[in-house]
């Protein structure tokens, strides 16, 4: 349950820092605009697990021959590699299929590589079932996070909550909650 806890918190984490980060705060992240719209979310949720699996498993064998220290970083190269093996394979063999998803390929690898990162240390303990395990949960756990937010953006922005929150801190002040709320299970 705690692994459960914790992963849910670096999916909320992952998807706030994001959107803070890399859209400038401006609402106009990948994630929320799939939440908003409700399309691809599954798409994006397996291409996270699909990165996560990947990755993981090319982790663990790398990781008993690179330190601990650079597994932060050797983690992001596998992971950029893993997402251009995908660019050049989906071009090459299914270029409408690339067309159609190709704006959740790069998002879907910086969120694992940011889903992967609290979990490096652990990695050289698990067998490969547990990092096989991790990886399906972390696309689950990411398919969670953005249906809970498909499910209240439109709530969030209803015309009855005051002026000030109603918007991008309604989700915010959401996603703080809903992070409490995990906190619960990783304790």
């Amino acid at each position: 349950m705690r692994e459960l806890g914790e992963l849910m918190l670096a999916v909320l984490a992952a998807l706030t820092a994001e959107n803070l980060f890399f859209s400038q705060g401006m609402g106009f992240d990948r994630v929320l605009q799939a939440a908003r719209r409700g399309t691809m979310l599954g798409i994006y949720a397996l291409l996270v697990t699909l990165f996560s699996l990947v990755s993981g498993l090319l982790l663990f064998w790398l990781s008993g021959m690179v330190p601990v220290l650079w597994l932060p970083l050797v983690s992001a190269g596998v992971t950029g590699g893993v997402y251009l093996l995908v660019c050049i394979v989906l071009v090459m063999g299914a270029p409408e299929w690339y067309r159609k998803i190709s704006w959740c390929l790069a998002p879907a690898a910086i969120n694992t590589v940011v889903f992967s990162i609290p979990f490096l240390v652990r990695l050289q303990e698990w067998n490969p079932w547990q990092a096989i395990g991790f990886s399906l949960g972390t696309g689950v756990a990411f398919w969670l996070a953005a249906w809970l937010l498909t499910e209240m953006i439109p709530r969030l922005r209803h015309i009855s909550m005051p002026a000030a929150f109603r918007g991008m801190p309604a989700v915010f002040l959401y996603m703080a909650i809903l992070a409490l709320a995990f906190l619960g299970f990783a304790r």
